[in-house]
């Protein structure tokens, strides 16, 4: 399955190399593939670009956490849980 992901990702992201959406996935995948390094880069440049989106902070500190960075956890999963309001219909 995750080769399929993979092949439909990078596909995507051929033809779509700005969509946000296949990048945020992408970076997903390669954090589950070990590549946090290459994830990370992915999620950082995603934050440049929409740097209120609490989704996208989450999956920073996410792919950080799994690499063992030290975080303030709860502090960051509570500033991203409060910027979900904004997005509330």
């Amino acid at each position: 399955l995750k080769t399929q992901s993979r092949m439909l990702l990078s596909r995507g992201l051929e033809l779509f190399p700005k969509n946000n959406l296949l990048r945020y996935n992408f970076a997903l995948l390669l954090d589950e593939e070990g590549k946090g390094q290459e994830a990370l880069k992915i999620a950082q440049s995603l934050l440049k670009e929409d740097s209120e989106n609490p989704a996208i902070k989450n999956l920073v500190g996410y792919i950080m956490a799994n690499q063992g960075v030290n975080l303030k956890k709860e502090e960051t999963l509570r500033k991203a849980i409060a910027g979900l309001e904004k997005f509330r219909d």
